[in-house]
């Protein structure tokens, strides 16, 4: 009986491990964009000329970013991370010239709020 009752709180405790790791299904870049864009509006007030700029920014870097995925290729964790850090910096390049140095302070002073997932920098709490 005792070991019947072990085995069962094995089981139930390498289910909810695997549970816990479940993230669900992945967004899609255009999801993704559609979330960053709302997060975007709470926190930068944009016009309708910057809002369809900054969209196509996000977008341009998500179509990107699946490509590198999707590629079938596997560069090494530097070289990933590198050409990650690369188009983040092309990104807020042309944020800043999108928005101008006000907006832009406001998105610097916001964005972990509007980009959610964003690993690095200010982040609290470590890696996900």
């Amino acid at each position: 009986m005792k070991k019947l009752i072990l085995i069962i709180g094995i089981a139930l405790m390498g289910s909810m491990s695997l549970m816990a790791q479940d993230r669900g299904p992945r967004m899609t870049a255009e999801e993704r964009v559609e979330k960053i864009m709302e997060n975007f509006s709470k926190h930068v007030t944009l016009d309708e000329t910057e809002t369809a700029s900054v969209k196509q920014v996000y977008t341009e870097m998500f179509a990107e970013m699946e490509e590198m995925r999707s590629s079938g290729e596997r560069p090494d964790r530097e070289e990933m991370m590198e050409k990650m850090k690369q188009m983040r910096e092309e990104k807020e390049t042309k944020l800043k010239e999108i928005l101008g140095e006000e907006k832009f302070a406001q998105y610097e002073a916001a964005v972990d709020e509007i980009e959610p997932g964003r690993r690095g920098g200010g982040r609290k709490g470590g890696r996900r």
